[in-house]
Order: C-alpha cells, then sequence, then structure tokens
C-alpha cells in the first residue's frame, strides 16, 4: 500500500532506439540538396554538349534527381515539424546531453513513493531541462494515487525554477529541494578546473583538490 509520507521525483535520460545516423539536420540536408542541383546542371550540359546520346550520363542524370527529390522531401519534414535535427524513426526524441556524449534521447521522469517502492507517476518528453517539471509531476502524482504526499523531495535540478517552486507552494504541495547554486558565486562549481591527467579539481583560489574515496 502507498505510504504518502515521502514521495521522490527524479529523472533520467532514457536513449532513443532509433539509428542516429537515421538522423536529419537541416544544415546537412541543405548542402546535399545544393550539391546534388550543381551536379544535375554540370551532367545536363555534359549531355547538351555531346553529339550522340549518351545513355550512362541520362541514367546517372536520373538517378542524381532522385536524390534530389528525397533530399528535399527530408527539408519538408524538418519545416513541417519545425526544427533544426529531427529523427523520423522516433519524431519525439531530441539530442540532449547523456553522460559525456550528446544523444537522441528522451528526458523520463518518475515519483516514487518511499514506502512501497511503487511509482506513482511517470512521463517523458523532449525537453531535456528539468526545470518546468516538478509541477506537473506533483499534480501527475495526486491524481494517479488520489492524493498528494506529506513531502516530495527532488533534487536541484527542480529548484531552478522559482515559479514551479512558487506554484506548489500555493497548491498546497510540500517540496523540498536543495537550493540553486548562485553561478555569481566565485565559488560556483563551474569556476572550479578539472585536470583529467592528474585527477583533480583546482578551485577558485588555486588550491589542489585530490579525489577522495571512489
Amino acid at each position: 500500500a502507498l505510504g504518502f509520507a515521502l514521495h521522490a521525483l527524479d529523472g533520467t535520460k532514457v536513449l532513443a532506439a532509433a539509428s542516429p545516423r537515421a538522423a536529419l539536420h537541416r544544415k546537412d540536408v541543405a548542402e546535399a540538396i545544393a550539391r546534388l542541383g550543381s551536379r544535375i546542371a554540370a551532367i545536363e550540359a555534359e549531355i547538351e554538349a555531346s553529339e550522340e546520346r549518351d545513355e550512362e550520363s541520362l541514367r546517372a542524370l536520373e538517378e542524381v534527381r532522385r536524390k534530389r527529390e528525397q533530399a528535399r522531401a527530408r527539408m519538408e519534414e524538418l519545416q513541417a515539424a519545425g526544427a533544426e535535427r529531427l529523427q523520423p524513426g522516433e519524431p519525439d526524441a531530441a539530442m540532449m546531453r547523456c553522460g559525456a556524449r550528446v544523444q537522441w534521447a528522451y528526458n523520463a521522469q518518475a515519483v516514487v513513493d518511499a514506502d512501497s517502492g511503487v511509482i506513482v507517476a511517470a512521463h517523458a518528453d523532449s525537453d531535456a531541462s528539468d526545470k518546468l517539471k516538478l509541477m506537473p509531476m506533483l499534480e501527475a502524482a495526486k491524481a494517479n494515487a488520489g492524493r498528494a504526499a506529506d513531502e516530495t523531495v527532488a533534487d536541484g535540478a527542480y529548484g531552478g525554477s522559482g515559479a514551479q517552486l512558487a506554484a506548489a507552494e500555493e497548491a498546497g504541495f510540500a517540496v523540498t529541494v536543495p537550493r540553486p547554486e548562485d553561478e555569481s558565486d566565485p565559488f560556483h562549481t563551474a569556476n572550479f578546473a578539472f585536470d583529467r591527467d592528474r585527477d583533480q579539481v583546482t578551485c577558485p583560489v588555486g588550491k589542489r583538490l585530490a579525489r577522495a574515496g571512489y
């Protein structure tokens, strides 16, 4: 049975199943259309300059024209989706950071009841950020479980939007998230330099911090 004393919200990136090679990139498609257009013009010039009917050149022209039409169709897909990049096999996937790499993926969210281990809400979409996920997941968990938990905890990624925290408080949700880092703070994590070869970090005042533990 659900305990409702504590719910935990967290997210993870789930890789898309479609091959990255199948993805469309507007810049690459536009370049392909231009390149194929130039090739068509060159073959047409060769055919016009030839005194005899060149069947091989005619077949080559037809093939290049076919490829250009395919490229134009891909551009139409991108324009219809209003996207710079598109995975045709999984149009809801998006390029997002997954560990050390940027890959086609979904940002999956789950709210878990601490007492029972039951997932009371889950969602996946193409928005890589968690900043606007707090309220939708709180509302989904409440709708699915019948009531809100006494307290819901989440990591700092969900505290990046003050509007989300304010909306949660106004709606009566008890939420605990770490205070977001102040980027103007000289000791913000972005100001610590990592030396991969030595496996150590240098802090903003120049002190070297060796790894402790795993």
